[in-house]
This record gives structure tokens, sequence and C-alpha cells, in this order.
């Protein structure tokens, strides 16, 4: 629980003076990627993939439950990955317990790797206090663009490495849901310069824990304090944003809102609550929530008891008598929003949706629902739900109900190729890097609105995220650094074992490592004959002194990993 404190301060400035107006971020960005772009002599992908490997149906055969759980639970299998889940036990029960239960307690798994890599990456915000990045990059008026957002800017770019390197790889799915679940736009002018804070304290701190707890932390968090308005909510002008959201997004969900009918019309539940809120409920929740502001000497959160409302109020059925004791009233609220059936389903819901199908069984959802209110006072309430949904039989039984979005898709394939990199924003290659992944349109952080990114496939399988992912993969596989003659960042040739001799062989080699499974029969037809090029797929196609057929590896690989076998999960 947050320290209460009380003033009556003034609030912090609702307009402030940054100096000369700064590029957007996608243009400050992009500018510097397409200047790289020139210096190394990267040009845009003029190679096509065939149509036939997007356009031939992907099998829907169930794989080995290795491979769905490091294309649903994980960003995708490094190599080993599928191997190390078989030696688990002797039955998938066994094995998917196992995992389950290892990664649920992520502190228990060393993370060396990734911490040298987060350590030469030489991020100088992550670990600062929330004082420490308000002093540094918020207060100062005449700060640099990138120094100010540069707490946004090493969060987003340590997702990278944390994705890719992490052994704890359920956490980070965990740490990338809720980002979306409670989701602030990075480059919000308010919130980017605290970022690592919301990042480290908030999401990172609650992803496995207790929801009641996480809701109220979110709520008194500077990022989103700014983000939804919540830091101007006077008893004079309440300000309902946060009010509205927290109900709509963060809790209950818009499919229990019943408008703008009477409180006193909703019916009640079993348990004598509204089986759904309404307007006035979110004109009360705002009432309740005046006050709650920022400190804007240290970027605290900061409670102004001036400016709450002390009078009585009625939420979700609660009668909140008068003149309670400061955050008294919003902590009744959000004791009954945490333990609501409708929040139970709506979390339900989504987590269901992101481990298992855009559409998960009713059944699933509902005993996953009951998991949720049963444990809502456990710490570890949220990874008690989760276990439920991967160790189900629904989990095991289910494939190709879900498609990568980009950014999982382009972590999936790093992870295939076992690249060696960091993401230090002095190194030019850093920045292509951000900018690739926010072509695709799912770069970390960079949704606007409050909903957090979409997770049906209906907006991830257009034209434009489509092209944005080929373009990205393809130029992964090809990417050579410094001035486009040094050595290959994702070398594929170089991971290729140099036994492998024939169109087949290669082509097998890389659809197992990519995908974890065999691939369509179709598509992997189509992918050997564009290794082989007419020659007989079974014939030593000379790769061990041919440069061109080393290039056509790369681009096999990049087919491989942008066919419809790839994206789906």
């Amino acid at each position: 629980m947050h320290r209460t404190r009380t003033t009556t301060d003034r609030a912090p400035h609702r307009k402030r003076a940054y100096g000369p107006a700064r590029p957007s971020a996608a243009r400050h960005t992009r500018r510097r990627a397409r200047r790289l772009m020139d210096r190394i002599g990267l040009v845009p992908l003029r190679r096509t993939i065939p149509r036939a490997a997007w356009t031939s149906k992907a099998s829907r055969v169930i794989p080995p439950l290795g491979a769905i759980v490091y294309h649903r639970a994980a960003f995708g299998p490094a190599p080993g990955d599928i191997d190390a889940f078989e030696a688990l036990g002797s039955t998938d029960a066994a094995r998917i317990e196992a995992w389950v239960d290892r990664q649920l307690d992520p502190d228990s798994i060393p993370d060396t790797e990734l911490e040298a890599r987060i350590a030469a990456s030489n991020f100088t915000t992550l670990n600062k206090t929330l004082q420490q990045q308000w002093t540094d990059h918020w207060l100062p008026d005449d700060i640099d663009w990138n120094e100010r957002f540069r707490p946004m800017l090493e969060t987003q770019a340590a997702v990278f490495l944390r994705t890719v390197y992490s052994r704890r790889q359920l956490f980070e799915v965990m740490v990338g849901f809720w980002h979306d679940h409670f989701n602030i736009y990075g480059w919000h002018d308010e919130a980017g310069p605290v970022f690592g804070h919301w990042d480290r304290e908030v999401i990172r701190a609650n992803a496995l824990g207790n929801f009641r707890t996480m809701l109220e932390d979110v709520t008194a968090a500077t990022a989103m304090l700014f983000y939804l308005d919540n830091v101007y909510n006077e008893k004079d002008g309440p300000n309902e944003n946060y009010a509205r959201e927290v109900m709509e997004l963060h809790t209950m969900g818009e499919e229990n809102y019943m408008g703008a009918i009477p409180a006193a019309s909703v019916p009640l539940g079993p348990g004598g609550a509204p089986v759904a809120y309404v307007d006035e409920d979110v004109r009360e929740m705002a009432r309740c929530l005046t006050g709650w502001s920022v400190n804007e000497d240290t970027g605290e959160f900061l409670y102004r008891d001036g400016w709450h409302d002390t009078g009585a109020k009625h939420v979700l059925g609660l009668d909140i008598p008068a003149n309670l004791a400061p955050l008294e009233d919003v902590r009744r609220v959000l004791d009954r929003l945490a333990t609501h059936p409708g929040t139970a389903r709506h979390i339900a819901t989504k987590l269901c949706r992101r481990l298992l199908a855009d559409d998960p069984p009713e059944s699933l959802v509902e005993s996953v629902a009951g998991i949720f209110l049963e444990n809502a006072s456990a710490p570890d309430q949220i990874a008690r739900v989760v276990r439920a949904i991967l160790v189900s039989p629904e989990f095991a039984a289910t494939w190709g109900e879900k498609v990568k979005r980009p950014f999982e898709l382009v972590i999936s394939a790093m992870r295939t190729m076992n690249p060696d990199f960091t993401m230090d924003l002095a190194e030019d290659m850093t920045w292509w890097l951000l900018w690739l992944v926010s072509e695709t349109g799912h770069a970390p952080f960079e949704w606007r609105p409050p909903t957090g990114y979409p997770d049906t496939r209906e907006t991830w399988l257009g034209a434009n995220p489509l092209v944005g992912n080929w373009r990205m993969i393809n130029w992964l596989t090809d990417m050579r650094y410094p001035s486009g003659t040094g050595p290959y960042r994702f070398d594929v040739y170089a991971a290729t074992p140099g036994n492998l001799r024939t169109s087949e062989e290669l082509a097998d080699y890389w659809i197992e490592r990519c995908l974890g499974r065999p691939m369509d029969p179709a598509d992997r037809r189509i992918v050997v004959e564009f290794m082989a090029q007419g020659h007989l797929p079974d014939l030593d196609i000379g790769i061990a002194t041919d440069e061109e057929v080393q290039n056509r590896l790369r681009t096999m690989v990049g087919l491989i990993l942008t066919s419809p076998d790839a994206i789906l999960r």
C-alpha cells in the first residue's frame, strides 16, 4: 500500500514549456534509421517471397506439446529448448507441470546471460528510483528530447533483450500481457520520463502476484495518473477518465457496462453486488479519486486532501460514508472491483485469449474465473490462474487458433537464430532495430489509446502488418554491420551444421529449428524447391563454397520464418 500524504499544495503544472517542438517518436527514430541505412549500404527489401508460400493452407495438426508451450507460453523456442522440455518427464502431463511450475517461480531461474547483456548495453535509467527519473528527466525545461525520454527508450530497448535471452520466458509473456491490459503510451510527454518506474515497480513487480495489489499500484502510479488525467482530478471539477477506464478496461470490462440507466435499476448478483456498472458508478468513482495526484517536486504519489470530495458516495452498490480516512473510499471500491464476478470473467477471458485462442472455450473461461475469485487474497493469485490455463487439457489440445503479432514473430525469429547483440542507445544499430519493429505497427509501448494492442488475428493478418513482418524478418537475416560489409548480425550460414549439403537437408533442419515441428507438406515443398532452384532436392548444392547459395539459404530461412506455419500460435 502507498504511504498516505496530505497537502493543499498547488497541482503539477497542467501545461509545461519544453523548448522547441520535438519531432514525433516515430519520425525521430525513422530519420536515424534511414541515415544509418544510407551509411551501411542497406537498401530496401527487393527480394520477394513466393506468393504460394502464404496462400497455401497451414496445417492444423497438433504439434508436440513442447512446440505449443514455447510458441504460446514463451516467445518461441531457442536452440535446445524443446529437447530440454522433453527431458522434464516421461509424459506430457508431467512435462508441462514441471515446466510451468518452474517458470512460475522466476526468481529460481538463473538469468546470467540476460543480465550480462543488459549490463553491456550501458543502460543508465533502468534502476533509477522514481524520484531520480523525475528529477533527471521530467523536471528540466530545456532537456534534450532523447534524454527526456531515455527511461522509455531504455525500457523499450531492454524488452528486446529480455524476450530474446531471458530464461524466464513465461514471466516475460505475462509482463507483456499486463502492459497491454494496463496500457500506457510510452511517448506520452508526462509518462515517458518515468516509464522505467512504471515497468519495474508496477508491471514487473506484480505480473504473477495479486490482482488487487496490482490494481492499487496502477491507480497510484505516476505514469498512469498523468496518462489518464487523474493527476488533475479535483472536487470542483471531477475528471472521469481514469474512473471510466478502471471499470471498462482494467476490471469489469465493456461487456459489463449498462450505460446511462439509474444505478438502482441494475440487477444484483448472488453476492449482493450489482451485476454491471453504469455511468452513475463512473461519476461516483471519479469523486472517490479526487485528490489522487503527484508531488511536482519528487514525482511521487501525493494525496491532496484539499482536492478530495469528502461527501458520501454510492459506487457499485457500496454505500461509502462521508469523511473517511484518506484513500479509504477508493480502496473500498477497488476491493469490490477486484472481487467482482465480472472482473474475474473479464480477466479470465483475456488471459485465455492470450494463452490459448481468440475465442477460448466458455467452460475454461468459467473455470479460470472461479479460480481467480477463489484466490482473491492469495499473494500469487495471478500465478495460480495462469497455471490453471497452461495445465488444462484445452491448452495442450489447441493449436493454430492464435497468430503471432509482429513483435512476437520478430522475437521468435531472433530466438531461433540465437543472435549475439546488445541494445546500447549509443549504437546506431539499436535505433535501426527500434525503428524497424515500429514499422510493423507493434513496437512495445507505442499503442496510443488505453485499450492496449489488439489480441485477435483480424488486426494482424492485414496487408500492412504482413508486409512489415516479411520486411523485418528478411532484413534480419540479411543485416551486416558496419558499412554493409561487416559480419552478419544474425548469421544463418554460420549457424547451419556443416554436414548439411542438399536442399532437403537444409530445408528440414531449418524448418525444425524455426518451428519445432514439421511444416505443412505443401509449404515444405515450396521451401525445398526454392532452395534447389531447379536442381534435384537431394543433390549437393555446394553451399560451402558458393556465396550465392549461402545468400539463398538466408532467404530460405526468412521464407520459413514468415510462412503460415511460423505465424501460428
